[in-house]
């Protein structure tokens, strides 16, 4: 018959028939809570340890509005808060420009593309477009910039989200050279959906083609902050 069963030799309390879900006490002065075999909380007098013996089980906090306040997945090694097991800052990434320019036409918004991707930590980073499938709040940064552009012209960047310009920020050449590399830069925070996605676009007005720079001088990059 289920019921609990105290174990006075092993300093022991059961509480099901099969013996593996109990509380114990042994020699090191340890409190282990076991439930179906699995060490679950280890209680010592300089040590409160949840999930002692590695097993994948999750861990969560519940607070008064959300359920995964603060929540460990065990078998992939995450942390995280707000959400159950994404990870916390992820989905993130960051791409970069290969070592060729891209030319882009006078007057006409047009799409950067990365190439180069140096972090993309769920594959959510595609086609120079970044779709998190995690709904939240995301922290973005951006740098866009051409070679040579001409004095009184200007290099803009291009925020799109979801296929529309959210805003725009640009340089103008202010020197005295009509062979001045110009760029600008910007971080933004957005309210994401899960299908929303974002891109990044430039613009410039120097009459001709012109060519953006390569490498880490054309940047795209965020994580989930929330």
């Amino acid at each position: 018959m289920a019921g609990i069963q105290i174990d006075g030799v092993n300093n022991k309390i059961d509480f099901d028939d099969d013996l593996d879900t109990s509380i114990s006490a042994n020699t090191d002065d340890t409190l282990v809570i076991e439930a179906g075999g699995v060490n679950i909380a280890s209680i010592t007098a300089g040590e409160f340890a949840i999930n002692e013996g590695s097993a994948d089980i999750d861990f969560r906090v519940e607070s008064n509005g959300n359920a995964n306040a603060l929540f460990i997945n065990a078998g992939d090694d995450l942390i995280d808060f707000g959400v159950s097991g994404a990870g916390h800052l992820r989905p993130s990434f960051s791409a970069h420009k290969n070592s060729t320019g891209q030319t882009i036409a006078n007057d006409t918004t047009t799409k950067v593309t990365f190439e180069t991707e140096v972090l993309d930590s769920d594959d959510k980073f595609a086609s120079s477009r970044f779709t998190p499938t995690i709904a939240g709040q995301y922290f973005f940064a951006a740098t866009v910039a051409l070679t040579n552009l001409p004095v009184n012209a200007y290099c803009a960047i291009y925020v799109y989200k979801n296929g529309s310009a959210s805003f725009s920020q640009l340089a103008k050449n202010n020197s005295d050279s009509d062979e001045t590399d110009t760029g600008k830069s910007a971080s933004w925070v957005f309210d994401m959906d899960a299908d929303d996605y974002v891109e990044i676009f430039i613009r410039h007005n120097a009459s001709g083609n012109e060519d953006t720079r390569v490498g880490q001088e054309i940047t795209f990059s965020g994580y989930r902050i929330n």
